[in-house]
């Protein structure tokens, strides 16, 4: 059987490296964030810390549809929200830098344990937030994500202690550890109606084919992990209903939405990519296997569920990402020590010494110490843009969903017909969206008084819109548009989609 790796302790000069790395590259990240839900997310959390019901009727659209609006993340919206009162945009990055930094964090431990130097550690940390950077935006799913890899990093470390405790204490702590953790996923993302069930499995694996472990114990514990997953779940912000409103928000972003269509639906990039991490994660688990590493060994254990993750990959490529947050650390250490085992040339052997990659990791944080100020500068744009305040007052609004987003938080008086709550408006309000934005004829829906415009769009969108409206602002992200004669809202408008 494998031997568990033991790691020297980290000397003063190795702290300052990981550590300088994870918190610039976590501001890097957050700063290069281009992600617009966050807006909308905050004045939704605005509207929980002033006392509105969790699940309530859309209170911003002129037209809304026929359902009410179920948040997926009352967490994280409490935290943007609190962040904004307190700082503004400089709240909203910080509460976004803290998520990254903890995911980074995360993985550095991971890698550490498993075996990785400091060096390729960091090495591991820019890989991750270079392939993963879909993740590392100012949403929930991040921290969603880092909490149930934490919560499975925990199960390996704690499996010692689980095995020498006296078995009700064994199953009380296991069962509150993981309804706790189980509970407060449920209230940061919705995500965790899988994970919940996900951490169950993890446990009950680990547990099962413990073989040091009495058989009592390896079979009380997944009964304790069931039920308090179970209840956790029942007691959460939505009850067992999370389960219908996470299949609701696949639905209805299904092949509508990048992050929700196949690999091969998106780009040769998205599936190259997928397929590299299915081979690679493969490879890496049969060369486990055939080393005899357990399934309790964090190495063998988070190529497992890159590869779970890799599979529900196939059928939205958000999950892609996933795969590669949980593996790339177990991939990167086989394929370093693969180099090492393989370097016969001495100029080889000689860069593959952390006393070589060192210095170069500290030169290429300089390097890229500009980029971070420029990222800076620049973060939060749309949403600033002061060519929203050309926005006649209290117009009703039709945009790109990504476009209206930042109007929700930048002007509250206008209305919107579409924004970034996807899952609120369903696969008809998208679709008629989509229509109305390639449609020569019918460019917005009846009621529309005013609309914005991409700057990338511009040429296109000029000779769509010339003939029945008039840009009365031009910025360097948007354009705003008015109807020549001014259109009178009919019901079939302001009740579209309903």
């Amino acid at each position: 059987m494998s031997q568990p790796v033991h790691q020297a302790p980290l000397k003063a000069q190795d702290w300052r490296l990981l550590s300088v790395w994870v918190l610039f590259l976590a501001a890097l990240r957050a700063a290069s964030d281009r992600e617009v839900d966050a807006f909308w997310m905050v004045r939704e959390g605005l509207a929980l810390l002033q006392g509105s019901p969790l699940v309530h009727p859309d209170v911003w659209s002129w037209a809304p549809v026929d359902r009410h609006f179920v948040p997926t993340s009352p967490l994280w919206q409490f935290a943007l929200a609190q962040s904004w009162k307190w700082a503004g945009l400089h709240g909203v990055f910080l509460v976004s830098f803290t998520s990254i930094a903890l995911a980074l964090t995360l993985i550095a431990v991971l890698s550490r344990a498993i075996g990785a130097g400091p060096e390729l550690t960091v090495g591991i940390l820019i890989t991750v937030s270079i392939v993963c950077g879909p993740l590392f935006v100012a949403r929930a799913a991040l921290p969603a994500l880092t909490l149930f890899a934490l919560l499975a990093f925990v199960a390996t470390r704690q499996l010692d202690r689980i095995r020498h405790m006296p078995m009700a204490l064994a199953l009380g702590t296991s069962a509150l550890w993981l309804g706790l953790t189980t509970s407060l996923g449920l209230w940061l993302h919705m995500s965790w109606s899988a994970y919940g069930p996900a951490a169950f499995v993890v446990v009950s694996v680990v547990a099962i084919f413990d073989r040091q472990m009495p058989m009592k114990k390896r079979l009380a514990v997944p009964a304790v992990a069931f039920a308090s997953v179970m209840l956790a779940i029942g007691l959460g912000p939505r009850g067992f209903e999370v389960f219908a409103d996470t299949a609701r928000v696949a639905e209805a972003c299904r092949d509508l939405v990048i992050e929700w269509m196949h690999p091969w639906s998106v780009s040769a990039y998205w599936l190259l990519l997928w397929l590299a991490t299915g081979i690679a994660l493969l490879a890496v688990a049969w060369w486990q296997h055939r080393r005899k590493v357990p399934w309790s060994d964090p190495a063998q254990l988070f190529v497992l569920l890159g590869i779970a993750a890799w599979g529900c990959g196939a059928l939205a490529t958000r999950f892609a990402a996933t795969a590669l947050f949980l593996g790339l650390p177990s991939l990167l250490v086989a394929a370093g020590r693969a180099a090492q085992s393989q370097a016969n040339a001495k100029w080889m052997r000689d860069r593959l010494t952390p006393a070589y990659w060192r210095p170069v990791l500290w030169v290429l944080l300089l390097a890229l110490a500009p980029l971070l100020v420029t990222q800076a500068n620049h973060a939060y744009s749309s949403v600033t843009d002061p060519t929203l305040r050309e926005l006649p007052p209290a117009c009703r609004l039709f945009a790109k969903d990504d476009l209206s987003s930042p109007v929700l938080l930048a002007r509250p008086d206008v209305r919107v017909w579409i924004d970034g709550r996807l899952d609120y408006w369903g696969r008809d309000r998208m679709l008629r969206a989509d229509r109305y934005l390639h449609s020569k004829t019918d460019v917005a829906p009846d009621g529309s008084t005013c609309i914005l415009v991409s700057t990338a769009d511009r040429s296109g969108s000029y000779a769509r819109l010339a003939s029945t409206w008039r840009r009365i602002a031009a910025g360097n992200q948007v354009d705003v548009w008015i109807p020549r004669a001014r259109k009178v809202a009919t019901p079939e408008g302001l009740n579209a989609g309903a």
